[in-house]
């Protein structure tokens, strides 16, 4: 098992090398992730490092933004996030909303609705890296037939762990370890948030948003005038 941090020389080289071949542990504000490319092949191994239940789906790790909101269907894009400055705004969640008609379900859709994790900064600019490499061999039918290509993310912990989220380094290097994932990438501590937890989840509807999960940071982002679950 190798582990590099994202400020390394030559960290995206190594980075790009591991996840084709396979899932990797990154290390995100709040807490650690298990990231791989949007191929069935790349999910299947997710799976099994996970030991994944039925029935779950995954989000996405945005990187380039314009694809995730061409992503989404013409009637969320519109009031107080028409545009993609406005999503800006709701940086530090997984941002929710339906990409196509509500029969559809796939490992990253449920009910037609996706959920992309926007993270501002050198992780967004990592995943646009894996975004351009392999837009070729992402799987489009994840998406509805749709182009998309960000890396597949989820929280690195086995399905179902009362545990909960993993947020401290000698724990994921174990989790690496017992599960077999070869690459484990770190952040400075400039980058690490004080707060630790699973991220928040924004649910974009037609002209109005609900909190689908509460989580570090949100309430930092000024979401105070609309409605909340």
């Amino acid at each position: 098992m190798q582990i590099i941090d994202l400020d390394d020389f030559d960290s995206l080289n190594t980075i790009l090398t591991h996840i084709e071949n396979g899932p990797i542990v990154l290390e995100l504000p709040t807490v650690f992730s298990i990231v791989c490319l949007p191929t069935s092949e790349g999910i299947e191994q997710m799976n099994q490092i996970k030991a994944r239940r039925a029935g779950k789906n995954y989000g996405s790790l945005i990187g380039n933004l314009e694809p995730f909101y061409n992503l989404l269907q013409k009637e969320i894009r519109s009031g107080e996030f028409s545009n993609l400055t406005d999503l800006y705004k709701l940086n530090g969640t997984f941002i929710r909303g339906k990409i196509t008609h509500d029969s559809f379900n796939s490992e990253t859709v449920r009910n037609g609705t996706h959920q992309g994790l926007l993270l501002t900064g050198p992780i967004q600019h990592l995943c646009a890296s894996i975004e351009v490499n392999f837009q070729s061999i992402a799987d489009l039918e994840l998406y509805d037939n749709k182009q998309y290509s960000s890396p597949i993310c989820t929280s690195a912990n086995l399905s179902g762990d009362p545990s909960g989220s993993i947020t401290e380094l000698k724990d994921a290097l174990e989790f690496a370890k017992n599960r077999g994932v070869e690459l484990v990438v770190t952040i400075k501590e400039g980058l690490k948030s004080k707060h630790k937890g699973s991220y928040p989840i924004v649910w974009l509807k037609e002209n109005e948003f609900t909190i689908e999960r509460n989580g570090p940071g949100l309430d930092q982002l000024n979401l105070s005038s609309h409605r909340k679950n």
